[in-house]
């Protein structure tokens, strides 16, 4: 009993005395906000790649800016009573393929911000935001409102790094040369531009003095890990269960799934030949449904698949991808080197994907389809054109990239915090 007791009064001496002690604590991580948006895959992948690059190292928080900043002018919203908001309406805009009025809301939507009392309310929230999250570090991979985003992080000497996710960087940047050239206007000293490609077309399209030259720092493009690893195209088919011995056709039209989808995969199951077809359908249940109905036998064969994070692989074990002219499906496809069709079928692309099928034709990186019947013609020659003498280099390097970034880009910052007025003052806008 007595060593009962003389356990027990040992037990209550420690706990007395160990609170009195400072136990180390475990270093809290840099966190690193990213403003991303929810309309398609063209914003989700490269927010993904984002994550995984520095997940390890930072705390990542990733934000809907439509959402969490831009609601208070937020049109559809207000219309409807919160039960839809203008991502979605603008999905259901792509998914219907209706370009033209994608392209003048694109317009609209750009003049409005010109507005100086606009600037002014979107920096304003984005302060109050940016207080209250306390993030050491923003990211964006939208575009439009890059500028209040600018001068929010710079106000409060954040550092912000401004990734675009198209090749046409008119939309990232836009802003930036009107506002800098005003006298009263000074430059963003912890901001940096950072595109994909450093190539002389794509530069064309950042506007003159719109960023130092010395704060525009290409990294790569955002591509998901998945595209750089080595592929076994035949234990893939096994895996999917797709039959071998004939040619595979990916259908993949955009996450969304878009309605164009049914009359592609309609007109390839009537191409009275042996093939399998894989069509991705995103999150449209709808387009699924309606896949049912197509009739298969005769040598034709089809794999319907829902949103997956494994489109690398179904890339990789097909010999010919029909694509959107979107810059993520389009540099997916270049990743993995397979002969590309790029579905015009409805017409004009949207207006920052214009300059894809332009750099495309130019470098005869793949085939624009105008309409159907030109998926016959080109399944008629011998051997598909695979993409070749691609001008941008596309590799893995995004990741490292970014991380050296990111650090440098915070030892920056709080080696200016810790600097004397004298010499940090320079640094304030």
């Amino acid at each position: 009993m007595s060593k009962v007791f003389s356990s027990l009064a040992f037990f209550l001496c420690c706990s007395f005395f160990i609170p009195a002690f400072d136990l180390p604590k475990a270093p809290l991580r840099p966190k690193v906000l990213v403003f991303t948006s929810n309309i398609g895959g063209g914003h989700k992948s490269p927010t993904e790649a984002i994550a995984a690059a520095l997940k390890d190292q930072y705390e990542i928080e990733t934000v809907n800016f439509s959402e969490k900043i831009a609601a208070f002018i937020e049109p559809v919203s207000k219309i409807t009573k919160n039960e839809y908001n203008a991502e979605q309406f603008f999905s259901f805009i792509a998914r219907q393929g209706w370009n033209g009025l994608a392209n003048q809301i694109s317009e609209y939507s750009l003049k409005k911000l010109d507005a100086e009392k606009l600037d002014a309310e979107l920096e304003k929230a984005l302060l109050s935001y940016l207080k209250k999250t306390k993030p050491d570090l923003v990211i964006s991979v939208i575009g439009f409102v890059n500028y209040p985003i600018a001068r929010a992080t710079d106000k409060l000497k954040i550092p912000f790094i401004i990734i675009p996710t198209d090749l046409d960087q008119t939309i990232a940047n836009h802003g930036f040369q009107k506002k800098l050239g005003k006298p009263a206007e000074k430059g963003f000293p912890f901001l940096v531009y950072a595109p994909a490609f450093d190539h002389f077309e794509i530069n064309k399209t950042i506007r003159p003095f719109s960023f130092p030259l010395k704060q525009i720092k290409p990294i790569g493009f955002p591509l998901r890990p998945q595209f750089f690893e080595k592929k076994d195209p035949a234990a893939l088919k096994n895996a999917w269960q797709i039959p071998s011995g004939k040619p595979v056709i990916m259908l993949l039209l955009g996450a969304l799934g878009g309605n164009n989808t049914y009359d592609w995969a309609k007109a390839i199951s009537k191409l009275n030949r042996p093939l399998h077809l894989i069509v991705c359908i995103g999150s449209n249940e709808t387009l699924g449904k309606k896949l049912q109905s197509l009739k298969t036998g005769h040598g034709f064969s089809m794999t319907v698949v829902k949103y997956t994070p494994k489109i690398a692989d179904l890339m990789s074990l097909s010999d010919l991808l029909i694509i959107k002219p979107g810059t993520n499906s389009v540099l997916e496809a270049l990743a993995c080197r397979k002969p590309i069709l790029v579905d015009l079928t409805n017409g004009e692309p949207l207006k920052i994907e214009q300059f894809n099928c332009l750099f495309l034709k130019q470098y005869q990186l793949g085939c624009l389809a105008r309409k159907k019947e030109d998926l016959a013609a080109l399944l008629k020659k011998p051997k598909l054109p695979a993409p070749r003498n691609n001008p941008l280099e596309i590799s893995d390097s995004f990741a490292a990239n970014l991380s050296d970034l990111v650090r440098s880009l915070l030892k920056k910052a709080e080696k200016t915090e810790n600097s004397p007025p004298s010499q940090a003052s320079g640094l304030k806008n």
